[in-house]
This record gives C-alpha cells, sequence and structure tokens, in this order.
C-alpha cells in the first residue's frame, strides 16, 4: 500500500478559491478583534465613571442617600454597560463563524444556512430557549412565543 507525501496530499486537494481574499479577511478579524479589546478596556473605565459620577450627582444634586444612590446608578450603569457589549458580542461571533467555517466551494451564507437549518434539533433548542425566555415575567411574551 503506497503511502501518499504531504506535496502528494496538496496536488489533489484542490486549491482554496483566493489566498489572498482569506489572508486579508484574517487581517480584517486580527483588527476587530483588537478593536473588541480596547473597547473592552474603555467600557471598564466608562462603568467606574459612571458610578462614581451617578453617586455624587445622586447624593449632590439630588439628595440621595448613598445606598439609594448607589443601588440607582449601579443599576443604571449595569444596563448601559450591557447595552454597549451588544456590537462587540455579535462582532465576536462573526469573527468564530468565519474563522472557523469548512473551506468548500460554497459561499459563506450557504454554509451557514446549510449548517443551521438542515439540522432539526438545533430549531428545536433554540425555540425550547426562546420559550423559556417568553415566559419569564417582565418580558415582551408575545414576541419571544411568536418566534419560538
Amino acid at each position: 500500500m503506497p503511502t501518499s507525501t504531504k506535496p502528494d496530499r496538496r496536488r489533489r486537494r484542490p486549491p482554496p478559491p483566493c489566498h489572498h481574499c482569506r489572508r486579508s479577511q484574517l487581517l480584517r478579524l486580527h483588527g476587530w478583534c483588537l478593536e473588541v479589546r480596547a473597547r473592552r478596556c474603555h467600557g471598564i473605565l466608562i462603568i467606574i465613571i459612571n458610578i462614581v459620577g451617578g453617586l455624587i450627582v445622586g447624593i449632590v444634586q439630588h439628595d440621595l442617600a448613598a445606598g439609594q444612590a448607589a443601588e440607582t446608578y449601579t443599576l443604571l450603569t449595569i444596563g448601559d454597560g450591557l447595552v454597549a457589549q451588544i456590537p462587540a458580542l455579535i462582532i465576536s461571533t462573526a469573527a468564530g463563524i468565519v474563522v472557523s467555517r469548512v473551506g468548500t466551494d460554497k459561499d459563506m451564507s450557504e454554509q451557514f444556512f446549510g449548517q443551521l437549518f438542515t439540522k432539526a434539533p438545533v430549531l428545536y433548542i433554540t425555540a425550547g430557549v426562546l420559550g423559556l425566555i417568553g415566559m419569564i415575567p417582565n418580558m415582551p411574551h408575545f414576541a419571544f412565543l411568536l418566534i419560538a
């Protein structure tokens, strides 16, 4: 039984669509990841400034007790921080999808929808999670249960 060497295997394997496109794509993703890291550091600094500034404003301008000002402004700061992290989460997820995709002739969109919608368990799990979120109090029940 003949063994194939590494150059033989490379010759039989179809070449990737465009080596330069893949490289530039990975460089762009690297830039996005660096941007996400910088945003995270800035986000932490902004959270600290928001909490301290909120405490000062709550105590001095609104005549709140320190505990009540801390409760109010930390909740507002946490909500602001969560909303600010959504773009970073989307960029990180997109980078993971693009980097881990299989090298085939299909478009990335075809691969994505093929992997997402051809397996029924994925759809069942997603519908179940959305249904559970829809049953949480104070959530938009109609929207989540309709999507589920």
